[in-house]
């Protein structure tokens, strides 16, 4: 989801604000840059339509 299509369906930036109270800024980089990882992931697993391994 884009920042514009958030912000359209109500989010605003009061859970950064939060999330700044209980992290350190090192701290939010890092957690940032972990959920940015996992969506550029899950977007190229979506896009190349790749499927889990099959387990024994």
């Amino acid at each position: 989801m884009h920042s514009r299509d958030a912000l359209a369906a109500g989010e605003d930036s009061r859970r950064l604000l939060a999330a700044a109270k209980q992290f350190t800024p090192e701290e939010l980089a890092n957690l940032l840059m972990a959920i940015a990882t996992i969506n550029v992931w899950n977007r190229l697993a979506i896009s190349t339509r790749t499927e889990p391994p099959q387990t024994p």
